[in-house]
């Protein structure tokens, strides 16, 4: 009790909450700097652990892309030492008068077109004739492969030569004055060819290990006809006989070649059907191919092609393959359904003649806008 005889109990109990008060806010403090100082170690710790990843993906980012370099350095080594025997053809002309290019301001640098000449040449010929007449396109665009057949009885215009065979340019002149007929004709910018001589696709064919075709038993008789009669084919087997209409038959370079040229049993528009359907296998299994097998494909081919077009030149189609397959189309100039497109004699030579301007203008929409 106090002086005047109260109770000291109510101050007592007052004085110990507020203690309990005092040190449950400085407990809260402490806690708070407490968890602070923790909250700023672990960020620490994990800014350190995001410093280590960042360092150890830096690493393999730069192993991986010294491997990388390497395996491109290599590959590209390997393609210059097989295009080291590449049969260029150093003296093809390529100014712009000499080819009857368009002006460069219609040049679509994304789509570039390569003629392609199939040759029907022998021996003692130091020319010969293209047999067959193609445009390949490779379309960067529309990310597509483009064949298109141009039939060899079409009625062009060929320089020196007047109203003519499209065929007989490449006799006349060789592959200068056969390119410059279709780019004049068709107002194409064609640069570059690439010759091969039918009896020599044989063996590309080979190389890519045979095509897959089906044909009719009539085609199949033929064809083995064109392998006993033909010196340059009749080393190879027949092609085996068969019951059915038609069937799909594995068939080697030579065989295959046989099937290309028959040309008795039907027209010259089925001719170019079976040469577009050899030609559009080739480039179907070449595309399929993985980025090393090309060198040794391309070792095997060059021996039987003359072009154009350089090693450097060359390289640069790879990233084409090599992004993915590209798709491939086919179209074929003219079509012989079309009623404006007459076959028949002129002056006792068997002609297509059509309007060469509006099949200019369809194959220009096949080439650089489909």
């Amino acid at each position: 009790m106090n002086q005047n005889g109260k109770s000291s109990y109510k101050n007592t109990s007052r004085d110990v909450r507020n203690s309990a008060n005092k040190r449950t806010f400085r407990d809260i403090y402490e806690q708070a700097n407490r968890d602070k100082k923790a909250s700023r170690m672990r960020y620490a710790k994990a800014k350190r652990r995001g410093a280590r990843r960042k360092r150890k993906l830096l690493r393999i980012f730069c192993v991986a892309s010294v491997i990388l370099a390497l395996l491109i350095g290599g590959i590209v080594s390997a393609f210059l030492y097989y295009l080291k025997d590449l049969n260029v053809n150093n003296d093809f002309n390529r100014n712009p008068e000499n080819l009857g290019l368009v002006s460069e301001d219609k040049i679509n640098n994304n789509v570039i077109n390569i003629a392609l000449f199939g040759l029907d040449k022998r021996e003692d010929e130091k020319v010969g004739r293209s047999d067959a007449t193609m445009v390949l396109t490779f379309d960067g665009v529309h990310k597509k492969l483009k064949i298109t057949s141009l039939l060899r009885d079409s009625r062009v215009k060929i320089d020196g030569h007047g109203m003519n065979k499209l065929c007989h340019a490449y006799a006349y002149g060789g592959p200068e004055l056969a390119v410059k007929t279709i780019n004049q004709n068709y107002k194409l910018d064609i640069r570059n060819y690439v010759a091969v001589n039918f009896t020599q696709m044989a063996q590309i064919i080979d190389a890519i290990g045979g095509l897959d075709i089906e044909m009719s038993r009539e085609e199949a008789k033929h064809a083995n006809g064109l392998i006993a009669s033909t010196p340059e084919l009749s080393h190879t087997s027949p092609i085996p006989k068969f019951k059915e209409k038609s069937k799909v038959i594995h068939l080697n370079g030579c065989q295959a070649v046989a099937y290309a040229r028959i040309r008795k049993i039907d027209s010259e528009v089925k001719r170019v059907e079976r040469q577009q359907k050899v030609m559009s296998l080739i480039f179907e299994k070449v595309a399929k191919m993985s980025v090393w097998e090309y060198p040794d494909f391309i070792k095997k081919m060059l021996p039987y092609v003359e072009t154009s077009i350089g090693v450097n030149e060359m390289l640069g189609f790879i990233p084409f393959f090599a992004t993915g397959k590209p798709g491939l189309e086919k179209y074929r100039v003219p079509d012989e359904t079309d009623p404006d497109v007459k076959g028949g004699m002129i002056d006792g030579v068997w002609y297509w003649s059509y309007d060469l301007r509006k099949y200019a203008n369809k194959l220009h929409k096949f080439i650089y806008d489909d």
